[in-house]
């Protein structure tokens, strides 16, 4: 595996720590932490990488990309993964990751990040 790639596996107790180490940061953009600080997100990524580790089997390095909506605007980072699993059991898995999303961190963190997952 690269250096960056990790293999997460839903309730893996270090899931944090991997997800961390699984981050691309060589290939991550400076306005992605620019981002994390302007908008006080910081305090709040061990929440956003743990849930992506506890709910999903991720494969390979995260990718971390700031977006913005051309149109309106609205600046979000894109938390790229590659998933492993059957596709009922990665929509299930999203199904708990979005239930744990929305009862963990505040309403300007969610409007922070946009989870995209491909399939392994």
């Amino acid at each position: 595996m690269p250096k960056n790639s990790a293999v997460i596996n839903r309730g893996d107790a270090p899931a944090t720590a991997a997800m961390e180490a699984a981050v691309d940061r060589a290939g991550q953009p400076r306005e992605v932490d620019e981002f994390f600080e302007s908008r006080g997100l910081v305090p709040y990524l061990n929440t956003v990488y743990s849930l992506v580790g506890q709910s999903f089997d991720v494969l390979g390095s995260v990718q971390l990309a700031k977006e913005e909506d051309a149109e309106t605007r609205e600046q979000w980072i894109e938390i790229g993964v590659t998933v492993r699993g059957e596709t009922a059991q990665v929509l299930d898995a999203y199904d708990r990751f979005t239930d744990r999303w929305l009862n963990s961190v505040p309403d300007f963190v969610r409007e922070s990040f946009r989870l995209a997952y491909r399939l392994a």
